[in-house]
């Protein structure tokens, strides 16, 4: 597993007793989802190139939407 491109990073809470820090994780940003769409669609058959590239327009959108940017 490589690390997040964005390098930021979150904190995970214990929401029954909000002291409790159960972990640090990483956030991903839109570079992250190119890069799981291209390792996704490598390893796939050529066949499914297509749904592949459905998946990766979808997420590129969910990302751009999350981010704020067009």
């Amino acid at each position: 597993m490589e690390p997040a491109e964005s390098g930021w990073t979150r904190t995970h809470l214990n929401p029954a007793d909000l002291t409790d820090r159960i972990g640090e994780f990483t956030e991903s940003g839109g570079d992250d989802a190119d890069r799981a769409v291209d390792a996704a669609a490598a390893a796939l058959p050529v066949g499914t190139a297509i749904h592949a590239a459905a998946a990766h327009r979808l997420l590129r959108t969910s990302s751009n939407w999350a981010a704020g940017t067009p």
